[in-house]
């Protein structure tokens, strides 16, 4: 914590018997406060006390049929206090509310790991470009799903409330999607429509997942991330307080969220412990090829590779590019093409038919001069170049180009929750 940083402390004086709903008004108020993003609070019952009427209260046996006192004290950021404070108006018209500006020895605050205190989901949300309704087909979904501008596709009620949504993984466990979408965009029309069309009548419900994980936009930024790494979301729903759809925020822009976070550090109070670094968080085991094997043996490993890619090495192991199933395919013939696609949809097996290739190398299919990372580098600088180069991932090469891993978002992100807890 900075010593510049302002902290106060929120008390608000309330009755044991103080209801709201079907619920006390304390637990009311420590739910609102929790959902709207406050470090922490914590209601104190009293043992006695008399208010403006001079009625006094206690908490003893003989008088349980009395009102004890309820006291919620809330220690936060002023600014997050300021921001938050009025959300309580509606369930408080008439309660006491003190705050006071306090000196603090020790703390652990929201913020203080790898996200600002003041970052909410609302702050790094990117707009809905598309949705669709629960009366649709999934061939609305196929369009914008085909396109580069969301992973994920809320389906909505009239009252623009999410029912479900709708990823790539979803019409792979659901509707038999064979291939991920970034290959199906450099396939010819004709190969595309053999794969979409037996999913194009079928109704968006039979599809979706109608429990979505959501966030609200007044959250704090590793609320969200706990989701998208829990549930393995790529981007989730966020939610105004009415509970309408308000946008999506996806595994970049919580990385984002961070990076920026980490560019503003530079007070003159550090933290002592010095940043992650990537060796610690990459992936050891990587899917590569030797530069010198032939075009049917990189056809036969990108097959059995989860994400349909290769890094490229020399026989010590320097890395020399990527190969990937989306560079291949238009550069095989129809012929070829057809063989490589039954194989990348699990149609039939690898050894088991003739692939291209036997007597050809891939050099020219090779994206050479990848981004790479060094396993002592921050991981915030890694993330940063990720993020400005639009890379998911990164091999991680020592000072001779030498393979020694790959880091991902998700390998980042895993990290920085961890910081933030």
């Amino acid at each position: 914590m900075t010593i510049n940083e302002r902290i106060q402390r929120v008390c608000i004086y309330l009755s044991e018997h103080d209801r709201f709903g079907n619920q006390p008004l304390y637990l009311e108020v420590l739910e609102v406060l929790q959902r709207e993003g406050a470090t922490g609070a914590t209601a104190l019952r009293g043992l006695a006390g008399f208010g403006p009427g001079y009625r006094t209260r206690t908490a003893g046996y003989i008088d349980l049929r009395e009102h004890p006192p309820v006291v919620i004290e809330w220690i936060d950021r002023a600014e997050r206090i300021e921001q938050l404070l009025s959300q309580l108006d509606d369930i408080l018209p008439d309660a006491l509310i003190t705050v006071e500006d306090i000196q603090v020895y020790r703390a652990m605050l929201r913020g203080t790991g790898p996200f600002a205190g003041d970052q909410s989901v609302g702050d790094y949300m990117r707009p809905v470009l598309h949705t669709v309704p629960v009366t649709a087909s999934l061939e609305a979904v196929l369009a914008i799903l085909l396109g580069l501008e969301q992973t994920t596709v809320p389906v909505v009620d009239n009252q623009y409330h999410v029912v479900g949504i709708v990823t790539e993984q979803d019409l792979v466990r659901r509707a038999g999607l064979r291939l991920p979408f970034r290959l199906l965009r450099v396939l010819s029309d004709s190969e595309r429509a053999a794969l979409l069309t037996p999913l194009v009548g079928q109704p968006v419900t039979a599809v979706m997942n109608n429990e979505p994980r959501s966030v609200y936009l007044g959250a704090a930024l590793p609320q969200a991330l706990m989701f998208l790494l829990e549930w393995n979301y790529d981007q989730i729903p966020v939610l105004e307080r009415s509970g309408k759809l308000a946008g999506l925020l996806g595994r970049s822009d919580v990385l984002r969220a961070a990076v920026t976070r980490s560019d503003l550090s530079t007070g003159a109070v550090r933290n002592a412990e010095p940043p992650t670094l990537v060796h610690l968080v990459m992936q050891r085991s990587v899917p590569y090829i030797l530069n010198s094997e032939a075009l049917v043996s990189a056809l036969q490993q990108l097959a059995t590779t989860p994400d349909y890619s290769l890094l490229v090495v020399d026989a010590a192991g320097r890395v020399q590019g990527q190969l990937r199933a989306e560079r291949v395919l238009p550069h095989l013939d129809p012929a070829e093409r057809a063989v490589f696609l039954a194989v990348l949809q699990r149609r039939v097996a690898a050894d088991r038919v003739d692939l291209p290739g036997v007597d050809r190398d891939f050099h020219f299919l090779i994206e050479r001069d990848p981004l790479t990372v060094m396993p002592n580098e921050s991981i915030y600088h890694a993330a940063r170049r990720l993020l400005e180069q639009g890379q998911d991932r990164a091999p991680v090469v020592n000072e001779d180009s030498i393979l020694q891993g790959m880091l991902s978002q998700a390998g980042v992100l895993r990290a920085l929750f961890q910081a933030s807890e």
